[in-house]
């Protein structure tokens, strides 16, 4: 049997605080469980006045699920779908009846990754607003697109009707960088559902670089940037 050789990786993480916030509603999660990573990004919605509870108690309640998912299950899309519905659901209406609120209250976007660094697949998860993107040959692309209502203002959350229709995910293989972002921070690298020039020269860049761009934005809304950059053992 030949030894399994892990994948390195270095975690980047830029949050900041939106100009006009009284309190940072962006989340970032990371759970690391043997040769299974878990990292995640949330976004609490505006003037709910449990978003940021919400948004940590799903990303522990979804983050510890993955971790401990046999292979054969988090591989497979509808068996992730469904177990992770079923959790998500159960975490908001267990977090409303505890603090005798609506379960509105508790909204917030979602954003996750759960990889495996022997094999370097990547299974993610996106649930409202917000970007996932990889890198490949140094080319950036885009893994998820922001999903909104009606207009960018009114985005789907982890409280939505409907979470079968909402609840997207997929399968990334060997990424050189895989990413995500928040709506703020998305204001120079997305636009009409594409990414921007910028974005394809700033994104396979030093996070450094990435975080002077955040930081020159002065963006209303709160940004957040997370990055995991891998690179096989020689």
């Amino acid at each position: 049997m030949k030894n399994r050789q892990m994948r390195q990786y270095e975690i980047s993480c830029y949050i900041s605080q939106g100009k006009e916030r009284r309190e940072c509603k962006d989340v970032e999660y990371t759970l690391i469980s043997g040769d299974r990573q878990v990292f995640s990004l949330s976004d609490g919605v505006t003037k709910k006045k449990y978003a940021v509870q919400g948004a940590r108690k799903v990303q522990e309640a979804l983050g510890s699920c993955l971790a401990g998912m046999p292979d054969e299950e988090l591989w497979s899309d509808e068996k992730v779908k469904r177990r992770c519905i079923d959790l998500l659901r159960d975490t908001i209406r267990d977090l409303s009846e505890q603090a005798g609120a609506d379960r509105e209250e508790f909204a917030s976007t979602l954003m996750m990754l759960a990889a495996q660094r022997d094999t370097g697949k990547i299974r993610w998860i996106h649930i409202g607003d917000g970007l996932i993107f990889q890198t490949q040959d140094g080319q950036v692309q885009v893994v998820s697109h922001p999903r909104h209502g009606i207009t960018p203002k009114y985005t789907f959350a982890t409280t939505s009707q409907n979470m079968e229709r909402h609840f997207r995910t997929g399968v990334i293989d060997r990424p050189e960088r895989v990413g995500m972002m928040t709506d703020g921070a998305m204001a120079r690298f997305y636009r009409e559902r594409e990414l921007t020039d910028l974005a394809r020269q700033v994104l396979v860049q030093k996070m450094e670089n990435v975080e002077e761009v955040l930081r020159r934005q002065e963006e209303k809304d709160d940004q957040s940037l997370f990055l995991i950059q891998y690179s096989d053992p020689a």
